[in-house]
């Protein structure tokens, strides 16, 4: 099957393909389905390239931060699923602020710019765990709170959200507002991340002092 389009002028403000925007997208769908080859070809400027991630969202991550500082050696990854929906993720934090960190999400294969309901759950199971954390080991300074920006603020993470009859808050779809999944993704995240910080309390204190430092700077 061959399908070929032509964006009209009529009704696009340009008629000119974004190539970068269109790779990313391309790269993501590799990423997103562990094992699928994608290739791209640009006729025009016999440009070739090929995704393939044998390893999904952990692949994709080592790649995006191979220029970066991470405190893990071993990125976390977590998949948990039920009847109707499903949460991935792979995160990791870098030792220094860097502009060019990965933090995206998708629902069902498709990039949210603006994260939505996906996001706030993965953020918010990830500050009760990491909170949970520092009280059991008394890391907190007295008086100092820290919040889900102050967890993410060195992070570097995907999350892939795959549900039934996902809500958006737009046309564009780049805003997941599903409540229930909300509920669903901090649930997980946050029985996945606790076990983890208990498992590797010398790297999680790492992780704290982070946040601390920017709840500190916030302060």
């Amino acid at each position: 099957t061959t399908i070929k389009f032509k964006p009209n002028s009529k009704y696009f403000e340009s008629d000119q393909i974004n190539l970068k925007e269109l790779k990313h997208l391309l790269k993501a769908k590799a990423v997103l389905c562990p094992g699928l080859t994608i290739d791209f070809h640009y006729e025009k400027k016999k440009e070739k390239i090929k995704w393939f991630y044998e390893d999904g969202l952990k692949s994709y991550l080592e790649d995006a931060s191979a220029d970066i500082d991470l405190i893990l050696e071993e990125s976390i990854l977590s998949s948990k699923d039920s009847e109707t929906q499903e949460v991935e993720f792979v995160i990791n934090w870098s030792n220094k602020p860097s502009k060019n960190k990965l933090d995206e999400t998708y629902v069902n294969l498709i990039p949210t710019a603006q994260g939505g309901s996906h996001l706030n759950g993965f953020k918010s199971g990830l500050l009760e765990a990491l909170k949970e954390f520092c009280e059991y080991r008394s890391l907190l300074p007295k008086g100092l709170k820290i919040n889900a920006e102050d967890v993410i603020a060195n992070a570097i993470f995907v999350v892939s959200s795959k549900m039934q009859n996902p809500q958006f808050a737009g046309q564009t779809k780049e805003r997941l507002d599903s409540k229930d999944h909300m509920l669903f993704v901090s649930s997980s995240t946050k029985d996945v991340l606790s076990i983890w910080f208990n498992k590797h309390t010398e790297e999680g204190e790492k992780i704290a002092e982070l946040a601390i430092i920017s709840a500190q700077a916030r302060a």
